[in-house]
């Protein structure tokens, strides 16, 4: 494979530009080369998920990131979770060839709780365990507008479960994707193809298809593993413009595939397969503001050999934006989340009920107020209401200085909490003595009171930077308290991030980010639990360091060089040590709607582990060629 791989780049390094075309190094096909942007252009993106509303990405009184397409372009890498290892405070680790452990802030874990996701707002997390199966949760990268990521709490806009963050990933309006797209690659550990074609269906009104497949190789362990992998999904999204400026947009997903453990034989393989449907509308008024209405429905079906899960969620917001009211700007909105469940036992697990009906209802509204012409005020709250914990309240109160149109400094205080899942208020499990382990039917939310402060900033008109420094209390922590569960842990995080952006000439984008992360967690004296474990254990498996730099060029016109060097620091809980790897990526633009890219990853090691515990496979360094051909 690396024979071919090395023909490949030679092809790639002397294939004449004008041998499939005219030459022209903006391959007009493609997105914008975000390499060409000033930083002006940079810092003018907007962003909705730090107020629900379009609004400067310098301007917003959070510690928010962003991803654009081209990011993801530049990156090389095929998936989201890789995607995300580009964000500072964001810790991303493969379990093993097809599982992924994702968090920010600390708690990570395969079922890490404390993290809300959304595809164009659209919840994906999972009732079962509040967290994310991202081996099912694909996204064809080349759709995605750009990804916005909210570090800290998001629960007075968002709800329960936005604890430490929110990842808000938005795709492209139809209208952007009009034509076709093939993407397709083959590599030493995975292959995949990725299609699309749009087309306009009247004035103002646009749809595009898609269809993605891949197969992943096991990763590595002595003796061999089975944990490969295939998934294949096809989807679809419109968007138009209707009477009186309404706009609407109708999404919709399907996907199935297979996952296997590391030792297949003994626990066999885990298979998923879902689909969702969503629709929004929105309305601008007259006199300013707005009222948006949002649909979903969402079928998955997941057959493990521990537990099976069959569910049907259905999720309903409405939101309007007031016209703005002397120095106030107000939105509020209700949310309601029926979600319903079929649950598979096992003689190692079970649930009690094995189907259950759930619904969360829920109010927020939030204020912007302008104290001056440079001093911002935002405070709001949601309030809502859970079958698990009855009434939950989630306040904020954001202070924005804008010193000027890139400068601002910011502080905020909120709360958000996390709500038990439906596994850890109903599992039970027989014992080999008789006894019987059970979940917690009478567990609280667990709470978080989080303190922030930022500032973003410009150095000189090349660089940019923006540094956050948090200090987070928790309450109420999930235990295991003998027999059962319960909420008898708490303490507190601390830690700082930063992130820059250096563009120093039109061909050249060098982006740098770095977190510190300091956990001190601990039981309550009532607590029956193991302080190695609970403890210990906890901030033990984050890393306490974290840092990156990705260098992005364009040589000689029609070639583009990408380089990520990240460092990831030792998780001792798990046993896992310190890494440093590194990925490459260099593409040659053939013509307009051409382009074939080599791409290596987790260089500089053969392969290394990035969690721990015994059904844990290691990551092997990789490469593959792509072809992205647009017609």
């Amino acid at each position: 494979m690396r024979a071919l791989i090395a023909g490949l780049l030679g092809c790639l390094l002397f294939t004449p530009a004008t041998v499939f075309g005219d030459e022209n190094p903006q391959l007009a096909g493609l997105d914008i080369d975000i390499t060409r942007l000033s930083i002006e252009e940079l810092l003018n993106v907007k962003i909705t998920s730090v107020s629900k509303r379009p609004e400067q990405i310098t301007h917003a009184p959070a510690a928010v990131y962003v991803l654009t397409s081209e990011d993801i372009r530049h990156s090389g890498v095929t998936s989201v979770p890789e995607v995300l290892r580009l964000v500072p405070g964001v810790h991303v680790a493969r379990i093993d060839a097809n599982k992924w452990a994702v968090s920010i802030r600390g708690f990570n874990g395969q079922t890490a709780n404390k993290l809300l996701v959304l595809i164009d707002g659209r919840s994906i997390y999972d009732p079962l365990f509040s967290g994310v199966l991202w081996e099912t949760k694909d996204v064809m990268l080349e759709n995605i507008e750009r990804i916005e990521v909210v570090r800290g709490p998001g629960g007075t806009l968002w709800g329960a479960n936005a604890v430490n963050g929110v990842i808000n990933i938005i795709t492209k309006n139809a209208r952007q994707t009009q034509g076709g797209l093939v993407a397709a690659g083959a590599g030493t550990e995975e292959r995949f193809i990725n299609w699309r074609y749009g087309y306009e269906l009247a004035e103002n009104h646009y749809i595009r298809v898609y269809g993605k497949g891949f197969e992943k190789d096991p990763g590595f362990v002595e003796g061999g593993a089975d944990d490969r992998s295939s998934m294949g999904q096809a989807g679809f999204r419109y968007d138009g413009t209707l009477t009186n400026s309404d706009t609407l947009m109708i999404r919709g997903d399907f996907y199935d595939g297979s996952f296997g453990y590391p030792d297949e034989a003994a626990r066999g393989e885990r298979e998923g397969k879902g689909g969702n449907l969503l629709g929004l509308w929105a309305r601008p008024l007259d006199n300013g503001g707005g009222m948006s209405a949002q649909m979903a429905y969402s079928h998955t079906e997941l057959d493990d050999p521990v537990l099976g899960e069959v569910r049907d969620t259905y999720d309903f917001e409405f939101q309007h934006d007031l016209p703005r009211i002397g120095d106030h700007e107000i939105i509020w909105g209700v949310t309601y989340r029926r979600t319903h469940d079929d649950i598979r036992s096992s003689s190692l697990l079970g649930l009690t009920p094995d189907h259950r009906t759930d619904s969360v209802t829920g109010l927020f509204v939030q204020d912007d107020i302008a104290l001056s012409r440079s001093v911002y005020l935002t405070v709001g709250s949601k309030f809502e209401s859970n079958d698990y914990t009855g009434s939950e309240v989630q306040p904020n109160i954001r202070l924005a200085w804008r010193i000027n149109s890139t400068d601002t400094f910011w502080a905020a205080v909120s709360r958000a909490v996390r709500t038990p899942s439906r596994l850890e208020s109903d599992f039970v499990i027989q014992m080999p003595d008789g006894s019987t382990f059970a979940g917690g039917g009478n567990m609280d939310s667990e709470e978080l009171v989080a303190y922030e402060t930022g500032v973003r900033f410009n150095l000189t008109k090349e660089l940019y930077m923006g540094v956050t420094a948090f200090y987070n209390e928790y309450d109420r922590l999930f235990t295991v308290e003998g027999s059962t569960l319960g909420n008898r842990a708490g303490g507190n995080t601390s830690g700082v991030e930063v992130a820059a952006v250096y563009v120093p000439a039109a061909s050249w984008k060098i982006s740098v980010g770095y977190s510190y992360l300091n956990m001190n967690l601990k039981l309550d004296r009532d607590s029956l639990d193991d302080p190695s474990t609970r403890i210990a254990g906890t901030e033990g498996q984050n890393p306490e360091h974290q840092a990156f730099v990705r260098l992005g060029t364009r040589l000689f016109k029609h070639y583009e060089l990408d380089v990520a060097v990240r460092y990831v620091d030792e998780l001792p809980a798990l046993n896992v040590p310190s890494y440093t790897v590194a990925d490459l990526r260099l593409a040659r633009r053939i013509n307009d709607n051409l382009e074939l890219s080599i791409v290596g990853q987790n260089l500089f090691e053969d392969r290394h582990f990035e969690w721990g515990g015994n059904q844990v496979t290691q990551v092997e360094d990789s490469m593959h060629i792509k072809i992205l051909y647009n017609f």
